[in-house]
């Protein structure tokens, strides 16, 4: 039986894929923004099984994402092999409000994909999307965007190339402007090849949205100048309705070991309103070389195809890839740390101030600041990854006031969420609240509390097609509804107050407003996905 690419590979919250292979395996690695650890990294024997297998930053040492704002942090990580050791550049963004980009770029490198991954070089503040490539001649290279903030001129104003000396560990030479982009503008997400005696630059345009494309330029030389595709955007998605997938673009390149070709780049699954909840993902496209010697997508070129046979044809499928691990539901206990990998946190690692684990089995988590707060939340997330899906889990908690709350979240950032949370009234009951913040701005959705069914209590979050519904029971098996359907919609890119870069998490939570540090205990969380 011919195996099947389904896109997306990895769905959910994965984009700007940079993707290597290294012997047998391809590695992909992925943006994380201000979520923790960073630089998702996944796995794979032949381009249609993918599984995690690693973050790149871990310690605190590596980056510092204190106060950051939504969707800011660690933008598209280049992931890269030399025949020794694995490098990995990536950006730290700080503030990204026009008219400026403040960032750092940094440098990490590691013997195994699984680390540990050294401390970062800083290396420059040039822009975003820094990538590291390595010659034939062993001489190595920084590309990245360049963001020009003055008036009147062009922010985007192409891609640069310099020289990094492995020795002294900094970047040489003069810094050159090798590419200053299409008339589709935009220019960002720059990865280069050597191939068949040609650089070829492939680069983002078009912006990360609707517009969005990957395009190319070859030179002779590698400072150039680059002569650009004359069937540019080899991949794109603008102007068809009718594709599957939308935002297509930010690709790279990989060469299989018979010699085959492939493009990942990143990806959306709009709601039929055009509300994309999972957020930007992660898709696979084969290519082949004209002629002339440039890349296309055969057949359907420059749309995204959705299914792929791995020999590059065109496939029918089922659009739920159930042989993809990427894709499927998963349970954890909680018993015992540490977490799994499944679990981000916000801007900063766990750590024992504010995460533990009961004797007896049970996360806990000790309340802190609210959910909108940049600084000092106590939240544990996954990411949402299918349309449907059902998330349950056991809660211990006892509130002694409007200070204490906990529950469980629909989550985007900290100026969008859903949040069902127990807490207690003024006359001493225990009650849900369901909390709205939907642009910053906060709305307590239930006229009435409604009374908890006990503890410990199981709560229940289900998110339809963009609605959320909440439930709660007292023995995990018979239901009771708290509230009605919700509009979940805003919790997307689209929705987000400025910018959203990132995707809809499912999140455990804990609040005290009073900084003592009230306790909860989750157990036995399960993630499942609804085909109906």
């Amino acid at each position: 039986m011919t195996e099947i690419i389904r896109n997306p590979v990895l769905p959910g919250f994965h984009p700007d894929p940079c993707i290597v292979r290294v012997g047998s395996v391809y590695y992909i690695a992925t943006s994380t923004f201000e979520w923790w650890p960073g630089v998702r990294i996944h796995a794979s024997a032949d381009l249609v099984r993918w599984k995690h297998c690693s973050y790149a930053i871990t310690r605190r040492s590596q980056i510092d994402m204190r106060g950051i704002p939504c969707s800011g942090g660690v933008w598209a990580p280049a992931l890269s092999h030399d025949g020794e050791r694995f490098h990995l550049v990536y950006s730290n963004v700080y503030h990204f409000a026009k008219p400026h980009k403040d960032v750092e770029n940094f440098l990490v490198t590691a013997e195994k994909i699984e680390g540990p991954w050294s401390d970062p070089v800083r290396l420059n503040g040039v822009g975003f999307d820094p990538s590291l490539f390595h010659d034939t001649d062993g001489r190595k290279y920084l590309l990245q965007q360049l963001w020009d903030p003055r008036p009147g001129k062009n922010p985007f104003a192409g891609i640069t190339l310099q020289e990094y000396d492995p020795d002294t560990r900094s970047l040489v030479g003069e810094r050159k402007l090798i590419f200053r982009g299409t008339k589709l503008r935009c220019t960002e997400g720059p990865h280069l090849y050597r191939i068949n005696g040609w650089y070829y630059l492939v680069a983002a345009e078009g912006g990360t949205s609707w517009n969005h494309a990957v395009t190319v330029a070859r030179s002779r030389e590698i400072g150039g100048p680059y002569e650009v595709c004359p069937h540019n955007p080899v991949l794109t998605a603008k102007g068809c309705p009718a594709s599957p997938l939308h935002k297509t673009g930010h690709g790279s390149l990989v060469q299989t070991k018979d010699g085959a070709w492939w493009m990942a780049h990143l990806c959306a699954r709009p709601l039929e309103d055009g509300f994309c909840v999972l957020g930007r993902e992660t898709a696979l496209q084969p290519m082949e070389w004209t002629e002339d010697g440039w890349p296309r997508i055969p057949e359907t070129g420059p749309l995204p195809g959705l299914h792929w046979s791995v020999c590059g044809k065109p496939a029918a499928g089922a659009d739920t890839p159930t042989k993809n691990p990427a894709w499927a539901g998963f349970q954890d206990p909680l018993a015992n740390g540490p977490l799994g990998p499944e679990w981000n946190t916000q801007r900063e690692p766990a750590d024992g101030s504010w995460l533990g684990w009961a004797a007896e089995g049970g996360l806990v988590l000790r309340g802190r600041q609210s959910l909108s707060c940049r600084r000092r939340q106590s939240l544990v997330a996954c990411r949402l990854r299918h349309f449907h899906v059902r998330a349950t889990v056991r809660m211990e908690f006892d509130p002694q006031n409007f200070m204490h709350s906990a529950g469980l979240a629909f989550f985007y950032n900290t100026e969008g969420y859903l949040y069902l949370r127990l807490s207690r009234d003024d006359n001493g009951n225990a009650a849900w609240q369901i909390i709205q913040c939907r642009q910053t701005e906060v709305t307590h959705l239930l006229e009435n509390e409604v009374a908890a069914a006990g503890s410990p209590v199981w709560i229940q979050g289900e998110i339809r097609d963009g609605r959320v519904r909440f439930h709660q029971s007292a023995d995990g098996s018979k239901w009771s509804a708290v509230g009605g359907g919700i509009d979940a919609r805003f919790l997307s890119d689209e929705g987000a107050l400025i910018y959203g870069f990132t995707g809809c998490y499912i999140a455990l939570a804990a609040e005290d407003l009073s900084g003592g540090g009230r306790s909860v205990v989750f157990r036995d969380f399960t993630y499942m996905p609804d085909p109906a």
